[in-house]
């Protein structure tokens, strides 16, 4: 007999089943076999309520099976289990291995096979296939049917074609399997085949539960048991099964449609059917049968009186997490429910799953979420899908060091261990050495560190022969991990092969015992679900190298393919989690979860597109194709349209779950901040319940407007209450409430301490503290050497002075070109071309346009293997910067010469070192605190002229960018270089060249190859003089006419192309030339020497300043290293900008002769 136990969602059908198997069970334990089919994510749920009762101490006559675990069962008596089982993992593999071993051309798939996702379509595709009873036969023929048509739609052409690629990927896969394996649909299959064939089921009552609807398959399995089961019950959700439409917008057309789908079958078989229809439950309230009746009537249906049911509305999901555990503290503090009690039906398991995980082990719910996880981010699997990756990407930079995080690779024994410190040093020198590519790593040359410290190279020091012992130890334990499997995947040529070599080297690396340690630390912590999952992660390791070795072992298999197909396994392995606990918060999906006995459930998310949900994309048999095939006979799962009616189902299951109160809530906007839109159901449950518990809005703490529900957990109130005193601090009003809580804390908490801190960082300032007389006294010695860019560095922050020169902070160096090495490189080369052409008795007057290009060709090609580890030889695209940096130098050179030409200051000194030995002295700065600071420095160019038997010096600056010198940036401290040169080699001219010497200024010459850019045609020589003005220096020089001319002996009126000035007809200078007077000059030194001792007494009294500059749209804190450490935030009060005014040259000279600054 088929008896039909039905009623609406608020029945639980469940329980009746039950109560009627345990009776059975009491009366008579030994009697005929009940079986209880439900959905795989039911068996435990329900094996535990039939179980979880006082008058059962076990069964052997009841138990609960689903489908796949009945037609294991079944195949275990009968026989037919020598087949062995094929998982999903199994499939996905076996499906990449046919797809990537196609070598014809795919008429649909040809792109779309190499997408991630792709491989689990598929098998969802042929898994569907199955279900509905379609063979490749039956393609085959709707084929050969399609190709008869004479006039084809487009629609029909690309079916045609995409069933072509289809049915070829299932013959293949049928073929592959067939006589030795056999999947879950196939398993079915044989169920059928084997309950029609042996006596299990005789005088066997069966309940079947759980279920809204049934494939064909599991219909035939019902079919075999209708047959020969004594009785079979069926429970379905419906509203009023003797109601002979069935409407294809009913909300229980599907569960109607499986009625009569079953109750055809019965009258097939000539089976009597029975229904019995179930009454509301006596636990569940007026408001909820009320939901349950009305739910999907049109028009609504109000409730007259309060409902148990509140509706939030949240700033985005993290507050509406956070509401939603307030809630349940208060339900389980206040209202006595158990967290068994209690229920989260979630849609956007990838917004809220982590998000529910971590905000309630905040406020200590017990959860399970009720999903399978997926297994890729486990470490053992991230090690092999890295190994992997540095075996096929040859050993890429990223993979290498993927696979040492991961944690598997064994630390080994001796003086130089691989731990996390050594990775880390590791990765630090194979980023700044650039190392790439397996031949650097299995090379038997030795890496060398030594740091580039300039062009003039010296020795190793001991420090980096440590340090490149270190290195070379580090790097023989990884290869010795990874050479002989690198050799062996690449090598071995079958599947098998490689397989055991993966297993082997696992084993040799000591996966296994890795695990059973991380088991074990995880079961101390008392975390048992987590430390389940590291048997987990093995054992499915194992079966996945097992199924691809039994299914295609002796297949030759390169190690690209062998990649890719384990990929697609390690895509489909998921973690299987049973509830740790007994009390505990259950998180579901509304149409996966199959729960009962709820009293309160939270619905999170219930925003527009997802409660109904949007039905994804078609996969990849649309809408349309598949009706098209139905009208040709051959029936697949229901489209897009269906689901989304088949989801207001769904919706309405949830909606009813609860028996006491339900919690319905959605954000307003997302993670990112993007808006979100409420549900049409927020509306129509307004409109069912006008008087339903007052509704919410959530927000973050800062912001929160109801303060008693911030009083949960001693942690979480915690944050809260800082962040309302917070509130106070800044003058906002808060609820008396909180001086209450403040209380406790102070007088009642168990923490003391962990409370004085958190309460202490209300007061916190984001700013440093000077150090102390002992701290100064062991950074800095009497004399300190410094260079004056160090002094720069202060005046544009002192904290960025601190962080650099006295804790020694720096960014990890990376194989990388910067502008400083191209700066680097550009003042070595013109160094170097300069002492060639006075080696050869030549000036640069002597110099032309070929030899420049052969001066700069020999400069770059000497220079090119010392600059940062040969970096311009390390690939195509940096020989082609070197080309175009050896063209900048030639055009550098080619112009110094034509500006040499015409002028009578000819270079003195070349990278003119102060402050080192046998060089210039340096320039001393006594502090008042009998601290010196002894500068020093190398200065780029120093050029000579004479004039009247009086020697005239100017200073040249090879820069890389436009830059000029702005009085306004030396006043303030941020541009001290070019006039402390200056002073430098005044002072020691007489030493160095036999005699005083004047100023003449300080120039700034831009190395750069110039675009010219004009409206009309150009010749060559208009293009070449339009090029030589590009390269005008800037800077400031002395206002002695004489002088000037001397640096541009073409100049007699007009404005000079070589330096920033011009004279008139009358022989004055231009308004607009960059020139001083002498005084101006010697004022200048004297107020640059005033800030160096400024900022020398600052460092050396351990004064340390939050103080970044700001001029105009420039700030310290752009280009800055040491943000991060700084944590400067100009929103805070404490934290402000050094505003600098910006200054005309006559108002900053006019300061200075004030002695203002």
């Amino acid at each position: 007999m088929l008896r039909f136990l039905t009623g609406s969602a608020t029945v639980n059908k469940s329980e009746q089943c039950l109560q009627e198997i345990r009776q059975e069970l009491q009366q008579n334990p030994q009697g005929p076999p009940i079986i209880y089919l439900v959905p795989d994510q039911m068996t435990f749920q329900q094996e535990y309520a039939l179980l979880n009762d006082p008058d059962i101490n076990g069964s052997i006559r009841g138990q609960v099976y689903s489908f796949s675990r009945l037609a294991w069962r079944v195949m275990q008596l009968t026989g037919g289990a020598t087949k062995k089982h094929i998982t999903s993992t199994g499939m996905q593999m076996m499906l990449r291995k046919i797809v990537e071993e196609k070598t014809d051309e795919w008429k649909v798939f040809q792109k779309a096979v190499e997408k991630q996702g792709f491989i689990e379509q598929l098998e969802e595709m042929i898994t569907e296939f199955k279900r509905y009873c379609v063979t490749p036969e039956l393609i085959n023929t709707q084929l050969e049917e399609m190709n008869r048509f004479q006039h084809k739609t487009i629609s029909e052409v690309a079916l045609q074609s995409k069933l072509d690629d289809l049915v070829y990927i299932y013959q293949q896969l049928t073929s592959s399997l067939e006589g030795h394996y056999m999947d879950s649909e196939d398993q079915l299959q044989q169920l059928v085949e084997k309950l029609e064939m042996s006596n299990f089921l005789e005088d066997t009552t069966v309940y079947i539960d759980g279920f809204h609807q049934f494939t064909p398959q599991e219909l035939l399995v019902i079919g075999a048991m209708l047959k020969k089961a004594k009785n079979v019950t069926v429970t379905l959700t419906i509203d009023d099964v003797y109601d002979p439409e069935v409407v294809p917008l009913d909300l229980f057309y599907q569960t109607k449609e499986t009625y009569y789908q079953l109750k055809q079958l019965a009258e097939q078989t000539m089976i009597k059917t029975e229904i019995n229809q179930i009454t509301a439950n006596e636990n569940t309230i007026a408001p909820f049968v009320h939901l349950d009746q009305h739910f999907d009537s049109r028009p609504v249906q109000s409730f007259p009186e309060q409902a148990p049911i509140r509706i939030a509305e949240a700033v985005h999901p993290r507050a509406e997490v956070e509401g939603t555990a307030q809630e349940i503290v208060r339900l389980v503090r206040d209202k006595g429910y158990r967290y068994r009690d209690l229920a989260i039906l979630i849609r956007e398991q990838d917004v809220y799953h982590d998000l529910i995980t971590t905000v309630f082990d905040d406020y200590h719910i017990p959860t399970f979420v009720d999903e399978k996880r997926t297994m890729l981010n486990h470490p053992l699997i991230e090690t092999i899908r890295s190994l992997l990756d540095v075996l096929e990407g040859n050993w890429r930079y990223d993979a290498v060091f993927r696979l040492l995080k991961a944690g598997f690779i064994p630390k080994g024994e001796g003086k130089h261990r691989l731990d996390q410190e050594a990775i880390d040093e590791l990765e630090n020198y194979v980023l700044e050495y650039g190392v790439r590519g397996r031949s650097r790593w299995l090379s038997d040359k030795p890496w060398i560190f030594q740091r580039f410290k300039g062009f003039d190279q010296s020795a190793q020091t001991d420090r980096e022969l440590g340090t490149q012992e270190r290195i070379n130890a580090y790097r023989k334990k990884v290869t010795a991990a990874l050479a002989d499997i690198d050799q062996q995947l690449r090598e071995l040529p079958t599947i098998k092969e490689k397989a055991i070599a993966l297993f082997e080297w696992l084993e040799a690396i000591g996966a296994p015992g890795r695990l059973e340690q991380m088991r074990e630390l995880y079961d101390e912590e008392g975390r048992v679900e987590k430390g389940r999952e590291q048997d987990q992660v093995w054992d499915a390791v194992i079966q996945l190298l097992e199924e691809i070795t039994e299914v295609a072992g002796e297949e030759r298999m390169d190690l690209k393919t062998f990649r890719n197909v384990l990929e697609s396994g390690f895509d489909s392995l998921r973690f299987s989690h049973v509830p740790p606990s007994i009390d505990h918060v259950v998180v579901g999906s509304i149409d996966r979860s199959r729960m009962h006995g709820i009293k309160a459930a939270f619905l999170l998310g219930v925003n527009e597109g997802t409660w109904p949900m949007k039905p994804g994309g078609d996969g990849l048999i649309s809408e349309e194709e598949r009706s098209l095939l139905q009208t040709h006979g051959l029936q697949l799962a229901e489209g897009s349209k269906r689901q989304l009616l088949d989801d207001w189902f769904y919706v309405y299951l949830a909606f009813t779950l609860p028996s006491d109160y339900l919690w319905v809530s959605y954000p307003i906007s997302n993670e990112e901040g993007k808006q979100k839109v409420a549900s049409p159901l927020i509306k129509r449950m307004e409109e069912i319940f006008p008087m339903q518990e007052e509704s919410l809005f959530l927000q973050d703490p800062e912001e929160m407007t109801e303060a008693s529900r911030f009083v949960t957990t001693p942690n979480k109130t915690r944050g809260a209450l800082t962040a309302q005193l917070a509130r106070k601090l800044r003058g906002y009003p808060i609820d008396d409430m909180w001086e209450y809580v403040l209380n406790w804390y102070i007088e009642k908490s168990d923490h003391q301490q962990i409370n004085q801190r958190v309460l202490k960082s209300l007061f916190y300032q984001n700013k440093p503290t000077d150090l102390a007389n002992e701290t100064v006294d062991e950074l800095y010695q009497k004399e300190i050497q410094a260079s004056v860019s160090r002094l720069e560095m202060y005046h544009r922050c002192s904290y960025q002075h601190f962080a650099k020169y006295s804790l020694g902070l720096q960014d990890r160096p990376t194989y990388k070109l910067d502008a400083p090495d191209i700066g680097q490189l550009f003042h070595e080369a013109l160094k170097q071309i300069t002492e060639w052409i006075q080696k050869d008795g030549r000036g640069f007057a002597d110099i032309y346009d070929q030899e420049a290009k052969k001066y700069a060709h020999r400069a770059v090609g000497e220079l090119a293997p010392v600059l940062q580890h040969q970096i311009l030889h390390s690939s195509n695209r940096y020989q082609y910067i070197q080309r175009k940096l050896e063209h900048v130098i030639a055009r550098a050179t080619y112009v110094l010469s034509e500006q040499a030409r015409k002028t009578h200051f000819a270079p003195v000194g070349l990278e003119v070192g102060f402050g080192y030995p046998d060089q210039l002295e340096s320039l001393k700065v006594h502090l008042p605190n009998d601290y010196t600071l002894l500068l020093r420095g190398r200065i780029d160019r120093v050029d000579q002229a004479i004039e009247n038997e009086q020697l005239y010096l100017r200073i040249i600056d090879y820069k890389s960018s436009s830059k000029g010198l702005n009085l306004t940036e030396v006043y303030y401290g941020l541009a001290l270089q070019m006039l402390a040169y200056l002073d430098v080699v005044l002072q020691n001219a007489e030493n160095w060249l036999g005699q005083q010497a004047s100023p003449a200024g300080v120039l700034y010459f831009h190395v750069h190859n110039p675009m010219v850019s004009a409206s009309d045609f150009l010749t060559e020589d208009k293009i070449e003089q339009e090029i030589f003005k590009k390269f005008k220096m800037k800077g400031l020089l002395v206002d002695q006419e004489e002088v000037v001319q001397m640096m541009d002996t073409s100049l007699e009126s007009g404005r000079s192309d070589i330096i920033p000035a011009g004279f008139s007809k009358s022989g004055s200078f231009y308004k607009g030339s960059n020139v001083a007077e002498r005084e101006i000059f010697d004022q200048l030194q004297g107020y640059i020497h005033q800030l160096m001792e400024n900022a020398g007494l600052a460092i050396t009294e351990g004064k340390v300043d939050l103080n970044p500059f700001q001029q105009q749209q420039s700030t310290a804190c752009t280009f800055c290293e040491f943000r991060s450490v700084c944590q400067f935030d100009p929103t805070l009060a404490e934290n402000n900008y050094r505003r600098l005014k910006e200054m005309k040259d006559e108002e900053v000279i006019e300061a200075i002769k004030r002695g203002e600054g």
